[in-house]
């Protein structure tokens, strides 16, 4: 017999898609809070930091990727990340 708890969580459940979309939610406004408190200590690139911290709530990881490349990586603008 299954176990009702995790019943939900069979392929076809309502419950792991509910669950992914809670933890997307989470890891976005987590990576966005902390691009927004790391775009006020600096300068950004390309845009405002409120539009970067907008574009990291609505891209998620990827966006919050593409900052940490142009702002702390390398990659970035000497310039910009000694300020």
């Amino acid at each position: 017999m299954a176990d009702p708890l995790f019943e939900n969580f069979a392929v076809g459940g309502v419950a792991f898609p509910v669950l992914l979309a809670v933890l997307n939610i989470i890891v976005r406004i987590v990576f966005s809070v902390g691009v927004y408190l790391d775009s006020n200590d600096r300068s950004t690139v390309l845009v405002p930091g409120v539009f970067w911290t907008l574009a990291t709530l609505a891209g998620g990881v990827f966006v919050a990727v593409a900052y940490w490349l142009v702002h702390h990586s390398v990659l970035g603008h000497r310039d910009f990340r000694e300020s």
